[in-house]
């Protein structure tokens, strides 16, 4: 069977999307023939991958639909994912969609687009889709709560391969200032500022490691430019995080809205404990075993006592709970019974 998967961009070792369909093109059994299709595509190289990437034309994107089976089309309210779904339907082909994520806007002509897309595009797709993905509970309750067709949805969780991820082997020290890290493409509704504002107030405890890139970079350089225990690293491949994770004592991630991250994942696998929003993306892999360092979105003075706490350690359960519920090794049967069904 020949696979296509669409996404807007696409970097193996990129954001969580493309790590997604990573995962799953490197662990589908060997029946599964995987194409990528991007409309743009990073300068990684990619030739330690074992499926095909192939960058958007219109002559391309014929012939790739043409001759795949399936098209898994990730990421919601892309409208480039649009042409796939409308010539796949025209030429029968099965049709799977990820939204993976809602990220709402506080500006208005953005949320009230969103909004018309919403109404027409996206109950299309939910309703014309052989099958739709979501990554938890809360998206199933969010996609009824918005009357979107919800008979064909199935519930699989981002996963990482457990395989790629090693124990990071951590310095032995008894550092008198801990160092805590924080991996997200730098925008508000991530809330990485949240961060800084406390550890401003605790330069003789704590140093910021700040690794992504995106839209708030820039002015928040700007802003905290002359504070010493802060630093915004822009892009980092993996192996340069890696290097840094050695000196890490906690993630951290405060975002107010996430599908569900696998930066999460990928700390716990690496054994770097985690500090979370208790948000439904985070707290459906955090569940009620990682309590003492999870906070309220926003809450400064909460984020400021569990540092000062510094009660970094990752519930073995939990660490059990990852490697079941969210490593492809486990769960890449689920993908493949869709795409068979």
């Amino acid at each position: 069977m020949k696979i296509l998967q669409v996404y807007k961009s696409y970097n193996p070792t990129g954001g969580g999307v493309e790590r997604h369909i990573d995962g799953i093109c490197k662990t589908l059994s060997i029946e599964f023939q995987s194409t990528v299709i991007a409309y743009e595509l990073s300068k990684e190289n990619f030739s330690n991958i074992n499926y095909n990437v192939v960058k958007f034309t219109f002559i391309g994107f014929v012939k790739e639909i043409n001759n795949c089976n399936l098209i898994h089309l990730h990421g919601a309210r892309n409208i480039l994912n649009l042409p796939f779904f409308i010539l796949g339907k025209i030429l029968n082909k099965k049709i799977i969609y990820t939204p993976h994520c809602y990220y709402d806007s506080k500006n208005f002509l953005a949320k009230f687009i969103k909004k018309i897309w919403d109404f027409t595009i996206e109950k299309m797709f939910y309703k014309f889709s052989n099958f739709t993905i979501l990554l938890n509970d809360y998206w199933l309750e969010y996609a009824t709560s918005e009357s979107y067709n919800i008979k064909n949805v199935k519930i699989i969780p981002n996963c990482v391969i457990k395989n790629n991820y090693k124990r990071t082997d951590n310095l032995e020290h008894n550092k008198s200032i801990k160092d805590i890290i924080s991996i997200s493409r730098i925008d508000k509704v991530k809330r990485i500022e949240d961060i800084i504002k406390v550890v401003v107030n605790l330069k003789n405890k704590f140093n910021l490691h700040i690794v992504g890139v995106g839209p708030d970079l820039e002015n928040l350089k700007k802003k905290y430019r002359e504070i010493n225990n802060i630093k915004f690293y822009g892009y980092l491949t993996d192996k340069e995080i890696d290097e840094i994770l050695k000196n890490i004592d906690v993630f951290i991630i405060p975002s107010e809205k996430e599908g569900l991250p696998t930066t999460i994942l990928e700390m716990i696998l690496k054994g770097i404990p985690v500090m979370a929003s208790k948000i439904p993306g985070n707290i459906s892999i955090l569940k009620n075993l990682n309590e003492k360092l999870n906070f309220n979105i926003g809450d400064l003075s909460e984020i400021s006592k569990i540092l000062k706490a510094e009660q970094f350690n990752i519930n073995p359960e939990l660490l059990e709970n990852v490697i079941k519920n969210f490593t492809w090794e486990n769960r890449i049967k689920d993908i493949e019974k869709i795409y068979y069904e």
